[in-house]
């Protein structure tokens, strides 16, 4: 019985993260570029909340706050392609951005010609301009 209460907490905690995304999805819209639906943000941090379940433990303004800014730069925070993360930090959401987001977002500033990442380990040798 404890399982299925643990399944049911879980489940409604899931839903709500659901209904709390959905309702800030008309807010996402506004700001998201043309390339990104509001409805693909909502798929990507259930997907998020589902990879890491304490996600649905944080504050709703504060998991709203980091959608919105990875709305505001284009950016899903999938975890999967590194462009970024949204990460619990005990009830509160924080939106990281990872090096390849990093990358995008100096490609479409503008103000660069031409960036590489490569690995960086310790003794090595490497040079930058």
């Amino acid at each position: 019985m404890t399982n299925q209460n643990h399944v049911q907490t879980y489940g409604q905690r899931v839903a709500s993260f659901k209904g709390l995304l959905e309702k800030a999805a008309p807010k996402l819209a506004e700001i998201l570029p043309s390339h990104i639906s509001p409805e693909r943000m909502v798929k990507v941090a259930l997907i998020a909340a589902n990879q890491n379940p304490q996600l649905l433990e944080c504050t709703p303004s504060s998991i709203v706050s980091a959608m919105m800014t990875a709305a505001s730069l284009g950016l899903e925070p999938d975890g999967t392609m590194g462009s970024a993360y949204l990460v619990p930090y005990r009830t509160r959401c924080q939106l990281i951005i990872g090096y390849r987001g990093l990358i995008d977002l100096a490609r479409r500033s503008g103000q660069i010609s031409k960036i590489e990442a490569h690995a960086v380990y310790e003794g090595d040798e490497f040079s930058y301009e």
